[in-house]
């Protein structure tokens, strides 16, 4: 089921046609080290644009990093990470005056090995500092499918990241605004990012 997921092209190929690359991120590279895997309700994937219905994406979903290789060798397991959920289509695509909207902020996460495979390394436990909590999808009605971005990157030992002031526009308070300005001011690198869309109709 996640085979296409665990694909370095895949994932760079998927997050440019989407509009991920330019719009929340200005680039990405995984470099192979591995791939961001959720699951809401244990049974609703996501996986790299697929659309997913508003009920059931309340609940904040299981995390596992899938690594690229046997022994996590490219990834930093003595580091700490940030893990977000942002919406760069707020209100609309067509109109960004909220976006990015933050849906979950977590910070200080360490990444710690899963029971159920050798090379995943689980993120739903509460070893981080959660920053702003998880609001689901609630898109405006007629307002076209929003995208739904997951994104860990790698802290930096010499700069901790701090609270945004505010969901919308992350609160820098200029449209557009969102995971991309507060990376830059925390110097994190992210390291795997996913993503779905969810639509009020």
């Amino acid at each position: 089921m996640f085979a296409s997921i665990n694909s370095a092209k895949a994932i760079q190929e998927s997050l440019v046609s989407h509009g991920v690359v330019s719009k929340v991120l200005p680039s990405f590279s995984s470099d192979g080290s591995g791939s961001l895997i959720i699951q809401y309700q244990s049974k609703h994937p996501v996986a790299l644009g697929n659309t997913l219905s508003i009920s059931n994406t309340q609940e904040k979903p299981e995390l596992k990093l899938l690594s690229a290789d046997a022994d996590n060798a490219k990834i930093d397991t003595s580091a700490l990470y940030t893990l977000c959920m942002t919406d760069p289509d707020a209100p609309s695509s067509s109109d960004n005056k909220w976006s990015e909207y933050c849906h979950y902020l977590e910070t200080n996460l360490k990444l710690s090995p899963s029971a159920e495979s050798p090379m995943a390394l689980d993120l739903s436990s509460s070893s981080g500092d959660v920053l702003v909590p998880y609001m689901g999808p609630a898109p405006p009605k007629g307002t076209g499918p929003h995208r739904y971005v997951w994104i860990l990157a790698q802290q930096s030992p010499d700069k901790a990241p701090g609270e945004i002031k505010d969901r919308p526009n992350w609160g820098f308070g200029k449209p557009g605004a969102g995971f991309q300005h507060y990376a830059e001011q925390f110097n994190l690198t992210p390291v795997a990012v996913n993503f779905f869309y969810a639509e009020n109709k």
